[in-house]
C-alpha cells in the first residue's frame, strides 16, 4: 500500500518546494516595494521641509526689510508688544 502513496507524496513534495519559492519570491517583492516607498516617503518629506525652510528664510527677509524702512513703527510695535506682556504677565499681588 505504501508504493501508491509515493507518487502522491513526491508530487505533494514538490508542490510544497514550488509554494515555499513562490513566498521567498513574494516576500523579496515586497521588501523592494517597503523599501521603494520608504524612500519615496523620506525623498517627500524632504521636499517638502526643504520648502518651509524656503518660506521661512523669504518671511525672515521681508521682516527685516519692513523694519529697515519703517524704524520707528518697528520700535513702537515693540515697546507696545513689551508693556503688553508686561502687563500680562508681571505678577500683580
Amino acid at each position: 500500500m505504501s508504493e501508491p502513496r509515493d507518487p502522491d507524496v513526491q508530487a505533494l513534495a514538490g508542490e510544497i518546494k514550488t509554494l515555499r519559492e513562490d513566498f521567498l519570491r513574494i516576500g523579496k517583492t515586497l521588501e523592494e516595494l517597503v523599501r521603494h516607498k520608504g524612500a519615496s516617503a523620506a525623498a517627500g518629506a524632504t521636499q517638502s521641509a526643504e520648502r518651509a525652510w524656503d518660506e521661512v528664510g523669504r518671511t525672515a527677509k521681508s521682516a527685516t526689510k519692513t523694519m529697515e524702512e519703517n524704524p520707528l513703527a518697528t520700535l513702537a510695535s515693540a515697546f507696545g508688544l513689551g508693556l503688553m506682556l508686561g502687563m500680562l504677565f508681571g505678577g500683580r499681588r
